[in-house]
């Protein structure tokens, strides 16, 4: 594998890009994570509809009761987080959303009932966000830089960079994973 170093103006435009894409997929992938849940929502199913507000110049505010729902809990996990290991930084692959620990587990549940699939140990924090390219998932931790199947979570390779502990950006179609360091360098690995 192969490091390169980037100035900091390209770490913040790559950066700002990921943040759109995340954030889109995110928006795609909502309706990918419905279904019954673990726990039963404190509301009824059928959510009455929240207020909407429509403003015109010089006038009071109408109320559309008819346009908006009222968002409910469909489940929740707390079992296989302890104290001291907290979950951080879902991802959704899929069918699944993938978490990384404060103790280094990286755990998979299924979006729509929350029925863990998996747990692999890696023994170190996992920070920040996940990142995958479609085969791999990828990750920092005090261990360095890390990537995993996609399926089964196996490991696959391992940089040995501790200084490495910044967001993880993968660019399947460049090939690439950056990730920025505590050394104030960001690194571009094929």
């Amino acid at each position: 594998m192969n490091a390169v170093t980037l100035t900091k103006g390209v770490l913040n435009a790559m950066l700002l890009t990921q943040l759109k894409i995340m954030t889109t997929a995110l928006l795609v992938a909502a309706p990918l994570c419905s279904g019954a849940g673990l726990v039963a929502p404190p509301q009824a199913k059928e959510q009455p509809s929240a207020q909407k507000a429509s403003v015109s110049a010089g006038s009071a505010v109408r109320v559309d009761e008819k346009e908006l729902k009222v968002p409910f809990i469909k489940w929740t996990e707390k079992d296989r987080f302890p104290v001291g290991n907290d979950p951080h930084d879902p991802l959704v692959i899929k069918d699944k959303v993938v978490v990384g620990t404060d103790q280094g587990d990286l755990i998979a549940f299924q979006c729509k009932d929350g029925i863990s699939i998996g747990t692999r140990k890696y023994g170190k924090r996992i920070y920040h966000s996940l990142s995958n390219d479609g085969a791999r998932i990828y990750f920092s931790s005090s261990n360095g830089l890390t990537a995993v199947d996609i399926d089964n979570g196996a490991l696959i390779w391992k940089l040995d960079l501790t200084c490495c502990d910044g967001p993880t950006i993968a660019v399947a179609k460049q090939g690439m994973v950056y990730v920025g360091g505590n050394d104030g360098n960001l690194y571009a690995v094929d």
